[in-house]
């Protein structure tokens, strides 16, 4: 089959495109999903019928016809064009995975993932227990380590022409 790209109109319509420039032309946020559904004039067809897609739950043959029973694979195609039109979703999503999960998984390894969930859950359960003095002091000591985690190297002092490594860091 032929690709074709679905997007959505300003009016909130889905229509499907051969042609990527034009589906990015007239998309109303310019996020354009490929798909393999047939498509005559703009409009998916199924059966031989172009759809018109309002939402994935409202589709017609024609605008003033009756409501169709909702077509599991134009309701899919709909959603994933309004999920990656909801504020950039799509964007958000590759910048956060892009610049900090790579950060973050190049600094954690499994001796620090260890230590983060063992602290959680003794601080976890010592507020369950009611006990204050354990949950301050185990809170502190995972703020504290999740501190020397983000920055990454103990520095120490110099002192002197002396390094001296500092024992709290």
């Amino acid at each position: 089959m032929k690709k074709k790209y679905a997007y959505l109109a300003k009016g909130g319509i889905l229509h499907v495109s051969g042609s990527y420039d034009t589906a990015k032309n007239y998309s109303a946020n310019g996020v354009v999903v490929e798909t393999t559904v047939k498509a005559e004039h703009g409009y998916p067809v199924v059966n031989g019928e172009q759809i018109i897609v309002y939402d994935e739950e409202t589709m017609k043959i024609t605008a003033d016809g009756d409501k169709l029973e909702p077509i599991p694979v134009l309701a899919m195609l709909y959603s994933q064009c309004k999920w990656f039109m909801r504020a950039g979703n799509r964007a958000l999503f590759l910048f956060i995975r892009r610049y900090f999960m790579k950060e973050l998984l190049e600094k954690i390894n499994i001796q620090q993932l260890t230590t983060i969930t063992f602290l959680g859950l003794a601080l976890i359960i010592s507020i369950y227990n009611g006990n204050e003095n354990i949950a301050m002091a185990v809170g502190g000591g995972l703020v504290g380590y999740l501190g020397g985690v983000a920055t990454g190297e103990n520095k120490g002092w110099d002192y002197g022409d002396k390094r001296v490594a500092c024992p709290y860091i």
